[in-house]
């Protein structure tokens, strides 16, 4: 499938281990927080982004576990988190599922090394910033607050890299990526497979 969910409650929900092949490729999905009352930043990203989601993250469903896995960086850090965690905290907008891996350990091995790694809020201020004055004054301008720490749209970018999707970018491009850039990212995916480079 190329869209697994699309503002549906259970078109989430996997399919049964008996017929979901564990080997296929990764979803990469759009969230927002649950509730009226958002954190600021997200409603700040839907607004600057013109989306109706603030978030993007991976997930992959394990064998071993019976389970879907979910890997994300947002505010508490980089983390792993499990469906029921996932399901409390954020409402799911839109899934895509990528075509099969061909080798799922390093994108497990990326996973853990990178685990806990700390979530640079200002990061975001630096995205908002950015677009501010490109709108204002037709400057594109770099993140000045941007290093080595990923938000979720950082991350979910180097992940498609670790895929072996050639992606090409700028670090100013890398620095400034908001969840719609990797929908659109993903989307090229879809269409064209793996056969050509991705211009960010």
């Amino acid at each position: 499938m190329s869209k697994a969910s699309e503002g549906s409650i259970d078109a989430h929900i996997p399919p049964p281990p008996e017929v979901y092949d564990p080997t296929a490729g990764i979803i990469v999905g759009f969230s927002r927080p649950k509730g009226v009352f958002m954190p600021i930043l997200a409603w700040l990203i839907m607004f600057f982004d013109r989306r109706d989601y603030s978030h993007v993250y991976v997930k992959w469903y394990s064998k071993k576990f019976d389970e879907w896995i979910h890997y994300e960086a947002d505010t508490s850090g980089v983390r792993f988190v499990g469906s029921k965690a996932f399901e409390e905290q954020r409402t799911r907008i839109v899934e895509y599922e990528l075509p099969p891996m061909t080798d799922r350990k390093k994108l497990v091995k990326y996973a853990l090394k990178n685990a806990g790694s700390s979530y640079p809020v200002w990061h975001l201020v630096g995205i908002a910033w950015a677009q501010l004055v490109e709108k204002l004054c037709g400057r594109d301008i770099k993140n000045i607050f941007s290093g080595e720490e990923s938000v979720c749209s950082k991350l979910v970018i180097l992940i498609l890299e670790i895929l072996e999707y050639d992606i090409r970018y700028t670090d100013k491009q890398l620095n400034k990526a908001r969840p719609s850039d990797v929908e659109d990212l993903v989307k090229a995916i879809l269409d064209r497979g793996k056969g050509g480079e991705y211009v960010l």
